[in-house]
């Protein structure tokens, strides 16, 4: 059963930030597909649910010569369903389509995962491969960063309690080869064992010019293997490379055994498929 809260519904986010500028207890609420299933756990009881999903700056996706920006109150099917993030932002297109039920992308939404900071989480890993930046806005003025530095531990974000996640910004990147996958104990309706993003450019002569491989469920935050990235530079796949790269990946993460996976079983299958996705992209390349 709920706790008992005051319900609030703001039209402006002026409106939200004064609300939030109070002293009581409050919790912003949009999808409410993890403030709702956290408040009847008793794990968070606030006195005020500010609900902003009807702000209309907040549910916008918007376009602009070099960034993509998402409001914090689009929800995973809007983003599924946009040109502008499939053509721009493919990875996180393919991230949403992997996040629970019709239901909950219906009614969950980008702001939501990204601010539930699970080291898990589909959308959250999707924008911090994407070198995402959030957006928050309160009464004082507005900050700007990094997503990956905004997380900083399983269910806490730096956000202060009178600031609003306005939204994300997506700088517009050209990646010959853009993936992100997911390993579940289902292929459908699961939290991820491991999780990941690998972004992967290429030299006319078929060597690895680029790459950004990010990876989730693997560490109290999403993780950034950047001695790998390193290592791929100017580099063809071959079997060496790829004892490399599941080396490289496997010194870099540090999960934990729960009840989805041990953490023996999350690094090794995290390695195998950077292995895995990384030779495929080759392949394609022809490589």
């Amino acid at each position: 059963m709920l706790t008992k809260f005051k319900y609030i519904r703001p039209k402006t986010i002026d409106e939200a930030l004064e609300i939030l500028n109070t002293p009581e207890n409050t919790a912003i609420i949009s999808g409410g597909t993890d403030l709702l299933v956290q408040n009847r756990a008793r794990l968070v009881e606030p006195n005020t649910v500010v609900d902003v999903k009807e702000i209309p700056e907040l549910k916008q996706i918007r376009e602009t010569d070099t960034d993509i920006l998402l409001g914090s109150a689009v929800t995973f099917s809007m983003i599924i369903e946009s040109d502008i993030v499939r053509k721009h932002a493919n990875v996180l297109t393919q991230a949403a389509q992997c996040v629970g039920s019709p239901q909950i992308r219906n009614q969950g939404t980008i702001g939501g995962n990204a601010q539930t900071a699970s080291p898990a989480g589909d959308g959250l890993v999707a924008l911090c491969g994407m070198d995402a930046e959030v957006e928050l806005v309160s009464l004082s003025g507005v900050r700007r960063m990094p997503v990956k530095q905004y997380v900083v531990g399983p269910g806490k974000t730096v956000k202060q309690h009178n600031e609003l996640i306005k939204g994300f910004i997506i700088r517009k990147q050209e990646w010959d080869f853009s993936r992100f996958f997911k390993v579940g104990r289902r292929k459908a309706l699961a939290i991820s064992i491991v999780n990941g993003v690998i972004n992967l450019s290429f030299d006319d002569e078929k060597n690895i010019s680029s790459a950004r491989i990010t990876l989730g469920a693997v560490a109290p935050t999403p993780v950034q293997i950047a001695d790998l990235e390193k290592e791929l530079i100017g580099k063809r796949y071959s079997d060496e490379l790829g004892t490399l790269i599941r080396e490289k990946v496997l010194a870099a993460v540090a999960p934990i055994s729960d009840i989805r996976g041990s953490k023996e079983y999350r690094s090794y299958i995290a390695a195998v498929r950077c292995d895995g996705i990384i030779k495929e992209a080759a392949s394609m390349r022809g490589c």
